[in-house]
């Protein structure tokens, strides 16, 4: 599996950039590639739990979290601690010893949301300060800015995460104050960051005016976060597949993919990911390839890069796992530790899926199929949780006990 040889090739005894040049422990883009990896690929791992600590134990006076571990960085890529602080959310779901979760990252992920509070403005919204760069991930043509809309969107995609965690944790009024933001950052974009126009979002402020380059990397993340409504989902989705448009708007590069994946979920457009995911990763494979390069491919006029200097083993890039198992599959924890757990299938034009989820409370295979307006899915849940299913088709829910099931698309068990 190239998510698993991506990981292994690009790790020592933690999560790397990448093998080639650059043996840096960094968040940002390696925490979306290789905790995405690693949580549905190999579950809770030591390894895993070793990196986040690495962070926790790194943390600032302030509340703030350094771009890399341990020990920071000079340079100062804003959009890293947003991105590592998202997986610590996350994770407080997966982890096994959820004791420990609720002693050492629980709080670091509170003092950093407290950190960004303090400097977020009336709308809630954060300007870079100082020498922080406004970087998204490897590519060209976006245009400077000091408000930068995916930097914003990422603070409101972590208040929503850890909202979920924390009130797992019992703490509900955290997780009510940390909802209510995030609620006011997605106003603050959707009033202020539309370019009716275009028809898309803009990649941010710069003194106060629109920046003047419009992106994937917005707009993906705006979709995630709901700002698609009055029917600007449907003109995003319309420019971002508008032949016509190819090179004015700026097109993601692997390090940044789990972004565009999770946006199309997040909007329903199942078989839009799906041809996505096929479209951007197929490149790798051109020439027999069988891990995620840091970029798409000089080979095939990606852009200007040259394999010699660019890794193609690259932690950052490897989230198709993520998408293939939490979306297609569709199990995802909803308690802490996995205590319990849903299975919500998203098949697009898939026939059949097939795989095994790692929780800490044992391995859950799931097997579905569809044929036309049919669908059957089976599943073992694990001694120690509770599943809840819905399947395509079918408006009701139907909880599960340990065991073995057969369910159909009216929701019922088979006999």
């Amino acid at each position: 599996m190239c998510t698993g040889k991506t990981l292994k090739a690009a790790s020592y005894d933690t999560f790397m950039d990448n093998t080639i040049r650059e043996k840096v422990i960094w968040g940002g883009d390696i925490s979306d590639g290789a905790v995405g990896s690693c949580l549905p690929v190999f579950g809770d791992t030591p390894m895993l739990r070793h990196y986040f600590d690495l962070f926790c134990r790194s943390q600032g006076k302030d509340g703030g979290l350094p771009a890399n571990a341990p020990g920071g960085t000079p340079v100062m890529w804003a959009a890293h601690p947003l991105r590592t602080a998202i997986w610590m959310a996350e994770y407080g779901l997966w982890c096994g010893d959820t004791d420990s979760y609720a002693t050492t990252v629980l709080p670091v992920l509170e003092r950093y949301i407290t950190n960004l509070k303090e400097r977020s403005d009336p709308r809630g919204l954060i300007s870079l300060r100082g020498p922080e760069v406004d970087w998204v991930d490897w590519i060209t043509g976006r245009k400077p800015s000091d408000t930068p809309t995916p930097h914003n969107l990422w603070h409101a995609v972590l208040l929503r995460k850890a909202a979920r965690t924390f009130a797992a944790y019992d703490k509900a009024e955290l997780a009510q104050a940390y909802t209510t933001r995030a609620d006011e950052i997605c106003e603050a974009v959707r009033r202020d960051f539309w370019d009716e126009q275009q028809g898309l979002y803009v990649d941010g402020m710069l003194a106060g005016k629109p920046c003047g380059s419009v992106s994937e990397h917005a707009n993906y993340l705006a979709l995630l976060c709901g700002l698609g409504s009055d029917g600007r989902q449907v003109r995003i989705l319309h420019a971002l597949n508008d032949p016509q448009r190819v090179g004015e708007i700026i097109q993601a590069a692997p390090s940044f993919m789990i972004w565009p994946l999770a946006g199309l979920y997040a909007a329903g457009e199942d078989r839009r990911a799906l041809d996505l995911m096929r479209r951007r990763y197929s490149r790798f494979f051109v020439n027999g390839g069988d891990t995620f390069w840091e970029e798409w491919s000089w080979l095939i006029g990606g852009n200007g890069w040259g394999a010699r200097y660019r890794s193609l083993a690259q932690n950052g890039a490897g989230s198709p796992a993520w998408f293939l198992l939490t979306e297609v599959l569709g199990v995802k924890p909803t308690s802490a530790g996995f205590a319990t757990f849903e299975i919500v299938p998203h098949p697009g034009d898939l026939a059949w899926a097939e795989g095994v989820v790692p929780s800490p409370k044992g391995d859950i295979p799931v097997k579905w199929k569809c044929d036309g307006d049919k669908f059957s899915l089976e599943v073992t849940v694990p001694e120690g949780t509770e599943a809840t299913v819905r399947l395509p088709g079918s408006e009701s829910a139907v909880m599960l006990r340990p065991g073995a099931h057969v369910l159909n698309n009216e929701g019922k068990q088979k006999p």
